[in-house]
């Protein structure tokens, strides 16, 4: 398979080996960016041990630990010579990735973001130097924004940094965050708003009270714990999110995510980040169908399929999960709602109910399950003089 930089999504029926998978490419690559092995270096090693073996008897002291380097060798060869996967211009990956410029990441399916609670303002060198202690940057993604804020201002300030181009391109940078909130929280009434008195930030959202990023939801959070990281590893190294680059492997993508964030998780990742080849898992037909130029590999019959973005969810669901595309309860309740119209006195507040259920899926129902609920709607309105509300 050749990916050509785009996006890879692994898919396939559940136990189909979708995570264990996507793990051994990323231990793959991670070993590939550590090793300094190469094929003519490994070749001689093996020669080396090959020799020490055939002149020396098996009770030598080390003779064991000469055949386990042998066997460990002998692999490390045949994956430099028939790689699992192929990343082009490792060398230069390898340098820039030592540097800051490139990214080599796995985001587990339990990930959470971490935020810490900020309560006062750090210089952005000291949240560089704390930062080159973890993995996860976007813990400090609170306390950049303080920073930042903070940094706004004093530019803003005649008697103190009076520097207006910064404070005008701060200001443009917290814009983008907001919009890029707006847009995954599908709410144009969000705002990021700083607390000057408590040094933190607010979330605020029409009828709702304000919260911290702390107090996101399961879904939001997942998906925040992948974008804060990567924006902190981008705004910390003073590039640009399109100068980034690299390989980021996620598992279940979906995971906790409402269906219309499914359907824009993705893209809204590679859009953010466009040199940036993200290789994720997923069972959601919705983020299988939601982009056009990603690579599709079904675990399940080990083929790579074929753009799926014009297909419907369910066509979807029944040809590459073989699944149907509503839940067991609201083929129970369809069934449920046949009987109660089959029995000599039908219980109508039951009747009705079932029917309440089962309309908000009609449109992804069978011909015969809509009769069903044609017939239950006409029995209801002439039973109860059209009071029915379904």
């Amino acid at each position: 398979m050749d990916a050509k930089g785009s996006s890879i999504i692994i898919t396939g029926i559940n136990g189909s080996g979708k995570t264990q998978l996507l793990k051994t490419l990323y231990n793959f690559c991670e070993l590939s960016m550590q090793s300094t092995d190469t094929i003519d270096s490994l070749q001689a090693h093996i020669h080396h041990l090959n020799a020490f073996l055939s002149s020396n008897s098996k009770v030598h002291q080390s003779y064991e630990s000469h055949v386990d380097a042998l066997k460990f060798s002998t692999i490390k060869l045949d994956h430099l010579k028939n790689p699992p996967i192929t990343i082009k211009n490792l060398e230069t990956y390898i340098q820039d990735y030592r540097m800051g410029k490139s990214v080599l990441l796995l985001f587990e399916a339990t990930r959470q973001a971490n935020f810490r609670e900020a309560s006062s303002a750090t210089s952005k060198e000291k949240i560089i130097q704390q930062a080159a202690h973890t993995p996860d940057t976007s813990s400090y993604f609170e306390d950049y924004l303080v920073s930042q804020i903070t940094l706004q201002a004093y530019a803003e300030s005649p008697n103190i940094g009076n520097d207006p181009s910064s404070a005008k391109t701060i200001a443009k940078w917290f814009e983008k965050l907001e919009a890029d909130f707006k847009n995954l929280f599908e709410d144009p009434t969000l705002r990021i708003k700083f607390d000057s008195t408590k040094q933190c930030f607010f979330i605020h959202q029409d009828n709702k009270a304000p919260y911290r990023f702390q107090n996101l939801s399961s879904g939001f959070s997942s998906l925040l714990a992948i974008y804060a990281n990567l924006i902190m590893k981008v705004e910390l190294r003073d590039i640009s999110p399109a100068e980034m680059y690299g390989l980021v492997f996620i598992d279940e993508i979906d995971a906790h995510l409402h269906v219309s964030l499914q359907r824009k998780v993705l893209l809204f990742l590679t859009e953010a980040f466009p040199n940036i080849q993200f290789i994720i898992t997923t069972h959601s037909p919705f983020v299988v169908s939601s982009v056009n130029n990603a690579v599709i590999y079904d675990m399940s019959t080990l083929q790579q399929v074929d753009d799926l973005s014009m297909y419907s969810y369910e066509s979807i669901l029944r040809g590459l999960f073989d699944t149907p595309p509503v839940s067991q309860i609201v083929t129970d309740k369809v069934e449920r709602l046949y009987e109660i119209l089959e029995e000599s006195c039908p219980n109508l507040e039951e009747l009705q109910q079932t029917l309440k259920i089962v309309s908000q899926h009609e449109s992804e129902l069978d011909p015969e399950s809509a009769m069903h609920i044609k017939r239950a709607r006409i029995f209801l309105n002439k039973n109860l003089g059209g009071g029915t509300d379904v």
